[in-house]
């Protein structure tokens, strides 16, 4: 089992940090997870626990050494977190296409087509 250390987590931690000198957001959550996942994604050495693992570890270092200028600490900090948790699986499950959110879309346009098609002729 391959874990990051926790010098490991911060260097990753402050790497995505520097990327929000202009403040933090909330929906910066949204872009440091897959950003973390990214970094991990190529850990071989890894499983996917310990993976998500270090997801985590990175984001909630982010998370404990950024301030959200409109909500104290203590009560943003545990929310951001839990979201953390809640949407590595969500990516995950995406990046393996389990949503079938383009089948969905490329049915849709061949029905569009379909239709458009049958359409055409009829009116000739």
């Amino acid at each position: 089992m391959a874990q990051l250390s926790e010098a490991e987590i911060k260097a990753q931690a402050e790497k995505i940090m520097a990327q929000f000198d202009d403040g933090w957001q909330w929906t910066d959550l949204f872009v440091i997870v897959p950003t973390v996942m990214e970094l991990v994604e190529d850990a071989t050495q890894m499983n996917g626990a310990e993976k998500q693992a270090a997801v985590e570890g990175v984001c909630d270092y982010v998370i404990d050494n950024t301030d959200i200028p409109w909500l104290p600490d203590n009560l943003i900090d545990p929310i951001l977190k839990e979201g953390v948790r809640k949407l590595i699986p969500v990516i995950v499950d995406a990046t393996k296409g389990k949503f079938g959110v383009n089948k969905s879309v490329n049915a849709g346009r061949a029905v569009a087509g379909a239709a458009l098609e049958a359409a055409g002729s009829s009116e000739g």
